[in-house]
């Protein structure tokens, strides 16, 4: 009996050997570690994951924060953690991850060594405001009752920085006039009717060298007998519509966007027939044009641009593709006066590639891109090019920002969110269907244009 006792002994002393080694070696099993986490740049609202093991699928006991601020974990499965990135006022934010135990207390935090950079970082120095717009029918009158129907391309007077001009889409609750907006009077007017004029369509307008002439182009005339690009003369107050360029069959005529060269003050336009580029020159008392390239192969026949966007060096431009959603780049050559084909130089050539994606050249992804404008930038001093590009996304409801790399990043404006509420840029401020945009560079502000909330805003820069 007595051996039978000592085997009893020794065999429950092993066995609780046994439980012990092994829960010690479930503890280490299931000790919690982190090995990265991606992407390490972007911009707040993207999704970071972190990955691990061992994590806990409770998204309750997971807390995240990205240069200080929470970020929202949307899902964990035990090896990655899925997180929406916050907004914040740190350019390089540290990540950090920390989860609780089953008791309900915090285990000891784990901060990545990398730094996740941002894009754009949120701050007080861009502020959104309402300057006018109440209503859905156009009417013309003081801020208090101005309205408009359908807000589309809009430029400031290089000759007079208090006066915006716009045209009105005929869609959307639009009629299609050419209108003048005064921001020392605070009034709104209304220039030439699309009834009065006879033109069809008009989205797009771009001043001349001297900046008395305002060229604007009608997108959808289909006749031959009404030139596509008119011109409207600073000495006639804007009022009297002059005619180009007419060929007869209404092919070559229809103009989707135009643009003058700030440098010679040569004039082109972008065609959706054949996804062509054409020069407009005016030679021995008659309008006549010339073919500078198709982007049929690249694009397709039929696609429509939202602008075309000359460099103030005049060196190249942009066409900001709406239905592409793609920005290409045409060099100018200044001796031949020029342009070259366009190739791609951020987003996509395609029409099922709508998204919304920060980054560098083919990875950058729009949804439907509107008008856009140049802007110096003081940073960029003595290099090449000195300016940064602005341009409005439509479909994301928010003002992206291009550097000379083809890097993109949120300006203003929260992605994929539309409203209509003023506020801090990126962090407050709301937009709806964003069209056109324009900047004045004395009073460091942008003027935008919004199709859906039918308000022109303005971006206020911190000098």
């Amino acid at each position: 009996m007595r051996k039978i006792y000592i085997i009893l002994f020794l065999l429950g002393s092993l066995l609780i050997g046994c439980m012990s080694g092994c829960d010690n070696d479930i503890k280490t099993i299931r000790e919690v570690s982190f090995a990265d986490y991606t992407p390490k740049e972007g911009e707040a609202g993207g999704i970071m994951t972190i990955e691990g093991v061992n994590i806990t699928a409770d998204i309750a006991k997971i807390y995240v924060t990205v240069g200080g601020v929470k970020a929202k974990v949307k899902t964990c499965d035990g090896s990655a953690i899925l997180c929406e990135i916050p907004a914040s006022k740190i350019a390089e934010a540290e990540v950090t991850v920390q989860i609780k135990n089953n008791e309900g207390e915090n285990e000891e935090a784990y901060t990545f060594s990398d730094k996740f950079s941002y894009f754009s970082v949120a701050g007080a120095s861009v502020q959104v405001s309402t300057v006018c717009g109440i209503g859905a029918t156009p009417i013309d009158g003081s801020f208090l009752v101005a309205s408009f129907g359908s807000p589309n391309c809009l430029r400031l007077d290089p000759a007079d920085n208090r006066t915006l001009f716009m045209v009105e889409d005929k869609f959307n609750g639009g009629v299609g006039d050419l209108r003048r907006v005064n921001m020392d009077a605070e009034t709104v007017e209304t220039l030439i009717t699309r009834a009065n004029a006879g033109w069809d369509r008009v989205r797009s307008l771009s001043w001349s060298q001297d900046q008395n002439t305002l060229y604007m182009a009608d997108c959808h005339n289909p006749s031959a007998t009404m030139p596509s690009i008119s011109y409207y003369l600073r000495s006639e107050d804007f009022k009297i519509m002059h005619n180009t360029y007419l060929d007869g069959t209404g092919q070559t005529a229809r103009a989707d966007v135009v643009s003058c060269n700030p440098y010679d003050n040569t004039l082109f336009y972008f065609s959706r027939y054949n996804s062509t580029v054409f020069k407009l020159f005016y030679d021995v008392q008659e309008w006549k044009i010339e073919q500078m390239f198709s982007l049929k192969d690249v694009l397709g026949d039929q696609k429509q641009p939202a602008d075309f966007v000359f460099h103030p060096s005049g060196e190249f431009a942009y066409i900001c593709m709406w239905q592409t959603n793609g920005i290409l780049k045409a060099r100018y050559d200044k001796e031949r006066r020029m342009l070259e084909k366009a190739e791609l130089f951020v987003g996509a050539t395609d029409d099922n590639a709508r998204d919304f994606v920060n980054g560098k050249g083919s990875d950058v992804r729009f949804n439907n891109l509107g008008c856009g404008c140049f802007v110096k930038n003081p940073a960029y001093e003595g290099q090449d090019d000195e300016y940064d590009f602005y341009i409005c996304d439509q479909g994301n409801h928010c003002i992206r920002k291009v550097t000379p790399d083809g890097t993109v990043s949120t300006f203003v404006g929260r992605a994929k969110s539309a409203g209509n509420v003023d506020g801090e840029g990126l962090t407050e401020a709301l937009f709806n269907g964003p069209w056109g945009i324009t900047y004045d560079e004395e009073n460091t502000c942008f003027y935008v244009s919004e199709a859906n909330n039918r308000r022109i805003r303005k971006i206020q820069v911190e000098k």
